[in-house]
């Protein structure tokens, strides 16, 4: 026959083991769900980048020294085809500004336009997230880390990009361009079956 104090202390270690399962339970999915949230920050954060980096290669195309071509790139930047989020959401605000130099100051209406040369998107988006929000609202001690966790982290990301003039290039940088095309022939000038590039 068993001692009833062996008995109480053996069903006083499994109640122990118990409580420690349920708080690693809780603390792996703590480490679960930051992991999801923080790839798919990371995830959102170079799709927004990818954004602006195309947006502003495009806007600079358009400047042209005039107004028009200020406006024409602002509108290049605004309505870039790409997306974020896995292609399905639109990048809604898009901010875009032009300068004579490339360190600034942008501005979004410049006033001389004539030496307007470099454009710099910046595209601010917020990413909701979802395991961490819920995991915060445990009572604390363990949560009071994350109670500065909101449902949403707003992301940027800027780029900027210009046109200047390169006088010159090392010997084999320089890339290769064929002669001048002759709008007058009309071959343009090309003779077939022969390469060019």
């Amino acid at each position: 026959m068993r001692h009833p104090m062996m008995i109480r202390f053996r069903s006083g270690q499994q109640g122990m083991v118990l409580i420690a399962a349920a708080l690693t339970l809780v603390l792996l999915i703590g480490i679960l769900g930051l992991a999801f949230d923080l790839a798919r920050m990371y995830v959102a954060r170079n799709e927004l980048q990818a954004f602006v980096d195309a947006a502003s290669i495009a806007a600079t195309m358009k400047l042209d020294g005039t107004s028009n071509g200020v406006t024409h790139a602002r509108d290049a930047a605004n309505s870039y085809p790409n997306k974020w989020n896995f292609s399905t959401a639109t990048v809604q605000n898009i901010t875009v500004g032009f300068s004579e130099n490339a360190a600034g100051p942008y501005v979004t209406n410049p006033i001389d336009v004539v030496n307007v040369d470099f454009v710099q998107v910046s595209a601010h988006t917020p990413v909701v997230l979802y395991f961490l929000p819920g995991f915060s609202t445990i009572s604390p001690p363990p949560a009071m880390l994350l109670l500065v966790i909101g449902r949403t982290r707003t992301l940027t990301a800027t780029a900027t990009s210009g046109q200047f003039l390169v006088s010159s290039f090392r010997n084999g940088l320089l890339p290769y361009s064929p002669e001048a095309h002759n709008p007058a022939d009309k071959e343009f000038g090309w003779i077939r079956n022969r390469m060019y590039t």
